[in-house]
């Protein structure tokens, strides 16, 4: 499992928060992103079961599909290239949006 996770998707939050922020704020912000994170990882670890035993397999499923299509809309329409960008570059692409 941890190799898998680690040589797919899951660094890339990590590495993402580490990259949009702009300087002056990066601490807070990630601090903030991280913990937002974790408050997401223990309410899908929470209620993944209760879901599971309530709605059946099929349609929880569903609902964590229809979100991962909608969550990929979304960064690929907002969240801004950082590939061979310096830090100074991102802060502008954000200042785009």
């Amino acid at each position: 499992y941890i190799a898998s996770f680690a040589s797919s998707l899951g660094p890339i939050p990590w590495v993402l928060i580490s990259e949009i922020f702009p300087n002056k704020n990066r601490g807070l912000a990630m601090s903030f992103s991280i913990v937002m994170l974790w408050i997401g990882v223990v309410l899908i670890t929470q209620f993944f079961p209760i879901m599971l035993n309530k709605l059946g397999g099929a349609f929880t499923f569903w609902i964590f599909m229809i979100n991962a299509i909608i969550l990929v809309l979304f960064i690929w329409q907002y969240v801004p290239e950082t590939k061979q960008k310096t830090l100074e570059e991102i802060e502008k692409s954000w200042k785009k949006i």
